[in-house]
């Protein structure tokens, strides 16, 4: 392997000394020097024991996941010699983290002026690199379409390299056969020069083509590789599609036969090479003519050509210049042709993922195509331009070629199917939409379809569409909508439409203007559009739906919701004053349950909501009322509608909502008590109640309690107000501060004194026994009020007592006379009793 990171260039004493040159200043990246001079696309850069071998070419990295190509990031990709292992790897750097040092130049090829890139690095094992895989001895690797390289892991996984430019994916190609044929002079010599060939194929030896093919093919990878390239070199499959055409004039059903057995074999080697060549035009229908001579069927003949030259016809709608893509386009047709059709009832897994591997990789150039061609997206625009009835069939023609690149963009990856409706909004997609909904039939379901794929990835622009029509005094794109949603006899229309206006009525963060755009709606299309359900009769005895009315009231009530809960206070409004809620209360009662799941979605939107207006509204109708009888009507089924109904109720006990659970228990107490004793909604039925009654309590508790607060609040506010009129019981004069502290250090002395004189019993004359009483009075009515507060504020968890909060700031200190010695009592709070023991004290 020491080879692999010698030079190309000639072996004289200069080149190699340049090239040692060369070596030292790509070592040097960060100099300058290394943008001085060209370097040489032989050049090997080495960190450590790591050396790239080329310049590094742009490459975006696939891996197969359940059957559809996946990306895995853009990078630089380069063959790496690892010295310390003696192995070739394949490495793909992000392109972020690559390292430019200047340009490539190459005397004997044309001049490439892609920088070299350093992709290379010490440790190969980091978030960096996309990929770094050893180059497998075995020949897994298959190139196609020039760019792309193919190959499948060791562990089963799926890789293929799609290379920017030819010349990047030649150079990486080279490095893999440089490396292949390194692994054959090492290994087998005898094996790997043994050569595989057929004869050609006649009447008399398609016996012995088929069992040396099977032969060859059980010998293993190498042996299936040389019969691939005998294949692809002697273009044996012409000669065969040649044997056949004389076979099928001469009626020979037998060599027939045999052709369609070789044929099979060589479909199920699964190579890309040799598929391309099947889709090529001068062989493909001679290869389907072959597959229609199946010998499990000898008496019948598939008529798979016949469609394809009677009946399948390419129209071609705008001009394209690109021949490629043109070719492409037809190779993409016959590849799906020839895998669900013509080989769907012999194709195993690994030809499957192949096939659609390549299907993948053929609508992904062609998306890519249409969604930056200017000129054809032009084309595109301009067909629906002119309103001359000549062109109506142009126009029908533009509208099932955009049906049909919209359902190729949809098996692409995310960000060219982004970019293809991107570009399709901006050069006059919706127009065609337009125009297509006004008519009948296929042409409208394209239309549909076409709508339903770029809603789902740009509706923004949709909105933004719908906003110019309306400035320009057009008909709104979103009014047509309603009126194929109301007025369709097609159920499965009404279904898309009623889906297309929900996503268009999302105000999301990507919205242009939302309010300019709701504002016009809620002014000119709500009313209209929610018209069948404000038809709905009052009574349910009344109301007969037919079964298109009954989907139309369903889908309808959905958007009800929908726009309940995402746009405010206009949805609200309309709902109040519209009275479009006691409509769909109506539909609690009908036969059909999924109405009823309806108009149970609707509620359920108008409670989460968390609108007070929305939920007064729904009690003064009486809703919650009608949601109750229904739930005791359907609990004992235990259905889904009950199921839907006691979430609904559940949702109301969670969130607290007293201004429903109050007035609900209050109307149908009994009724709710019954509820609770049911197996199916006694849990949820019994928790409102208990709700209830605690709310109740909190609001009535204690009744005296209330009396006496309020009473004392009376009086704390005339004390408080007469305060400044009141002489003050313990005078504070600024001139008299040290008397003042005297007199109180003499008050407190003659307190402890008589304290003290009688808990001893030796001067009971000193404090009469009205001041124990009195005390002891005190301190019960302190323990009295606290533990009151204490209690109140337990009993309520969720909402804050007011009474209580207003006694607790209201605390004061009323300093009471009661005998000689001055001393002060603390008082929280008075009652009668309180105020007789005050004018008692007085008196003495």
């Amino acid at each position: 392997m020491a080879h692999l990171g010698a030079q190309d260039a000639s072996q004289d004493a200069q080149d190699a000394q340049q090239d040692d040159t060369s070596k030292d200043v790509i070592a040097e990246a960060g100099s300058s020097a290394a943008t001085e001079s060209p370097l040489r696309r032989s050049t090997t850069v080495s960190r450590g024991t790591f050396h790239q071998c080329g310049a590094g070419r742009r490459v975006k990295l696939y891996a197969l996941e359940e059957d559809a190509w996946s990306d895995r990031g853009t990078g630089y990709c380069a063959g790496v010699y690892d010295e310390e292992t003696d192995n070739a790897l394949i490495v793909v750097r992000r392109e972020a983290d690559c390292e430019s040092i200047g340009s490539v130049e190459d005397a004997a090829e044309s001049t490439d002026d892609a920088p070299y890139m350093i992709v290379v690095s010490e440790n190969l094992d980091t978030e960096e690199f996309l990929l770094h895989t050893q180059v497998a001895k075995e020949d897994v690797y298959q190139r196609q379409q020039d760019t792309l390289i193919v190959w499948t892991e060791p562990a089963g996984d799926d890789l293929a390299l799609s290379f920017q430019e030819l010349e990047g994916c030649s150079e990486v190609w080279e490095f893999i056969s440089e490396v292949q044929r390194h692994y054959t002079s090492t290994g087998n010599t005898s094996t790997g020069s043994e050569s595989f060939s057929l004869p050609d194929p006649d009447f008399s030896n398609l016996d012995e083509i088929k069992t040396q093919l099977e032969s060859a093919l059980e010998q293993g990878t190498p042996m299936r590789d040389r019969v691939i390239e005998f294949l692809v070199r002697d273009e044996y499959i012409n000669k065969l599609t040649e044997r056949f055409v004389s076979a099928e004039e001469l009626e020979a059903i037998d060599t027939l036969h045999q052709l369609y057995a070789i044929m099979e074999i060589i479909v199920g080697i699964s190579d890309y090479v040799i598929v391309e060549q099947l889709l090529s035009e001068s062989v493909y229908l001679s290869v389907v003519g072959i597959l229609e001579y199946n010998p499990k069927y000898p008496t019948h003949r598939a008529s798979y050509r016949d469609f394809l030259q009677h009946e399948m016809r390419f129209r071609q709608v705008v001009d394209i210049e690109d021949a490629a893509i043109v070719t492409k386009i037809h190779e993409t047709y016959r590849l799906l042709y020839l895998k669900d059709v013509v080989l769907s009832n012999i194709l195993d897994d690994a030809a499957l993922s192949m096939l659609n591997s390549l299907a993948f990789f053929y609508k992904s150039d062609i998306v890519a195509f249409f969604a930056s061609d200017e000129h054809v997206l032009a084309q595109i625009g301009s067909i629906f331009l002119s309103d001359s009835s000549q062109d109506e069939e142009r126009r029908l023609e533009g509208v099932l070629f955009l049906q049909q690149l919209c359902m190729m963009a949809k098996q692409v990856p995310l960000q060219a199917r982004l970019q293809l409706f991107h570009s399709l909004v901006e050069w006059g997609l919706l127009t065609a939409v337009e125009f297509a909904l006004r008519r009948t039939g296929a042409i409208r379901a394209a239309a549909i379809e076409i709508l339903m794929e770029t809603i789902e990835y740009d509706s923004s622009s949709i909105q933004q569409h719908v906003l110019t029509q309306v400035e320009q005094g057009q008909t709104p794109l979103i009014s047509i909508l309603i009126d194929i949603l109301l007025d369709s006899p097609d159920p499965g229309t009404k279904t898309q439409m009623a889906e297309a206006v929900r996503v268009l009525f999302d105000i999301g963060q990507a919205a242009p203007r939302p309010d300019r755009f709701l504002t016009w709606l809620y002014e000119s299309d709500m009313e209209r559009l929610f018209a069948p359900l404000n038809k709905l009769p009052e009574s349910a005895s009344a109301l007969r739906l037919e079964p298109l009315q009954a989907l139309l009231c369903t889908l309808l009530c959905d958007l009800l919701g929908f726009a309940v809960i995402h746009h405010s206070f206009r949805s609200q409004y309309f709902v109040v004053t519209c009275g479009v809620v006691r409509r769909v209360a109506t539909l609690l009662h009908v036969r059909d349950k999924h109405m009823q799941l309806a108009a149970l979605r609707f509620f359920r939107a108008c409670l989460e909501s968390g609108n007070q207006i929305m939920h007064r509204h729904m009690v003064d109708l009486g809703v919650l009322s009608q949601l109750l009888s229904v739930l005791e009507r359907e609990a004992p089924r235990d259905n889904l509608v009950s199921s839907a109904c006691l979430g609904l109720f559940d949702y109301m006990r969670r969130s607290n909502l007293r201004a429903l659970i109050r007035p609900l228990v209050d109307a149908h107490h009994e009724q709710m008590e019954r509820l609770s004793e049911d197996p199916v909604a006694g849990t949820c039925v019994s928790a409102l109640l208990l709700l209830a009654d605690k709310s109740k309590a909190q609001e009535e508790s204690p009744s005296h309690g209330a009396q006496a607060t309020e009473h004392d609040s009376t009086d704390e506010e005339n004390y408080f107000a007469s305060e400044e009129a009141r002489p003050s019981l313990v005078p504070y004069d600024d001139a008299d501060d040290e008397g003042a502290d005297a007199d109180a250090d003499a008050d407190a002395d003659a307190d402890a004194n008589a304290n003290a004189n009688s808990n001893a019993g030796t001067d009971a004359a000193a404090m009469p026994d009205t001041d124990a009483d009195t005390d002891a009075k005190d301190a019960a009515t302190v323990d009295s009020v606290t533990l009151g507060m204490r209690r109140r504020r337990e009993a309520d968890d969720e909402e804050e007592d007011d009474l209580a909060a207003r006694l607790a700031k209201r605390k004061y200190v009323e300093p009471v006379h009661k005998s000689p010695s001055k001393k002060i009592t603390l008082r929280l709070g008075r009652d009668e009793n309180d105020t007789k023991q005050v004018e008692e004290e007085k008196s003495q």
